[in-house]
């Protein structure tokens, strides 16, 4: 899906003659949490729950099961609460969006988004924190 040898010639021609070039509009995923799926309610309930029994192991998928996670976007500004979570496993959500919160994470060592594919980007907060990355 590389741009054609015209369409390099066009870019290369632009950038000569001083023309600005025709960048393709940005679409950020903006879609909104409907909070009141199943899945959303379940999933504030479970932080909840794992922040009161100072989890350690925070993987909303296993917990809640594929349909009701599905229903899912963003996670909940309330994962601040997790203080004791050192594993956060995202592993194949449909999540669009991570909350800055997540730099509240304090104990947060391991950060699975591996194949969430909708998730283009961090949150800046989460630099904060220290942890690997499994992808």
């Amino acid at each position: 899906m590389y741009p054609s040898d015209e369409a390099w010639d066009a870019i290369y021609d632009a950038i000569d003659e001083g023309h600005p070039l025709p960048w393709p509009e940005t679409h950020l995923h903006l879609e909104p949490q409907d909070t009141t799926l199943p899945g959303w309610i379940a999933l504030l309930e479970l932080v909840e729950e794992a922040a009161c029994d100072r989890r350690e192991t925070f993987s909303p998928k296993e917990a809640l099961g594929a349909e009701l996670w599905a229903q899912v976007v963003t996670l909940p500004p309330s994962i601040a609460t997790l203080k004791h979570v050192r594993k956060l496993n995202l592993y194949r959500s449909t999540l669009l969006r991570i909350p800055p919160e997540i730099g509240e994470m304090e104990s947060l060592e391991q950060f699975i988004p591996y194949t969430s594919y909708g998730l283009h980007w961090f949150p800046y907060e989460i630099t904060r924190l220290l942890f690997t990355v499994e992808n």
